[in-house]
């Protein structure tokens, strides 16, 4: 059995590191459980897993939302969201199936 750590963490100044470094940590078996920025660095925590997950990065919110909502269309669920430095993050995980499918609404489609 190997020995190591069941949890990781990293921090790297810009977000094109950060991604390299998250789909080195993908490989490795690792799912992301946090995204933060402050500071002018990014930083992302992680645990073993084998959580089929996505993470999209988009300068727009309004990008960010189609992506969000095609996924949630494919039984992806939000974990994290994050804004640092001008782009907006989602990290999300694929439900397991044999759940029932949550149903999911926006603040634009909330009663007034």
């Amino acid at each position: 059995m190997q020995n190591r750590p069941q949890q990781a963490l990293y921090y790297e100044e810009t977000w094109s590191n950060m991604w390299k470094k998250i789909k080195e940590q993908w490989d490795k078996g690792y799912r992301v459980i946090d995204i933060e920025y402050g500071s002018g660095t990014w930083v992302t925590t992680f645990n073993e897993s084998d959580i089929q997950q996505s993470i999209y990065y988009k300068k727009t919110w309004e990008d960010l939302w189609k992506k969000i909502k095609e996924k949630w269309d494919e039984d992806y669920r939000i974990t994290d969201i994050e804004y640092g430095n001008g782009t907006w993050i989602v990290t999300l995980d694929k439900t397991d199936t044999q759940h029932k499918r949550q149903p999911y609404t926006s603040p634009q489609e909330w009663e007034k």
